[in-house]
C-alpha cells in the first residue's frame, strides 16, 4: 500500500511539475495516493503490537504527515475548480 501510495504522489507531483499546469488527473492521482497511504498506515498500525514510546512518536509522525497530504490534496481540489 505505501508502495503504491509513493508511486501515486510521485506521478501526480512530477506530472503537473512538467507541464506545469494542474489537471485533474493529477488530483486524483494524488487523492488516491492519499488513500492508499491512510490503508497503508492503518494496517501496519493494526500488526503491530508493540507500545512503546517510539511506536507512539512514529505513528505520530506517521499521521502528520497524512494530515499534511491531505491539506494538499484539499488545497489542490480547491484549485483545480477555480
Amino acid at each position: 500500500m505505501i508502495l503504491l501510495a509513493f508511486i501515486c504522489y510521485t506521478v501526480s507531483i512530477w506530472s503537473e511539475k512538467i507541464s506545469g499546469v494542474l489537471k485533474t488527473w493529477h488530483v486524483v492521482s494524488f487523492w488516491r495516493g492519499l488513500v492508499f497511504d491512510i490503508t497503508g498506515t492503518v494496517l501496519m498500525s493494526a500488526l503491530s503490537d508493540d507500545d512503546s514510546e517510539s511506536n507512539f512518536l512514529h505513528l505520530l509522525t506517521g499521521y502528520v504527515s497524512i494530515g499534511s497530504m491531505a491539506f494538499h490534496a484539499i488545497i489542490a481540489s480547491i484549485a483545480i475548480k477555480i
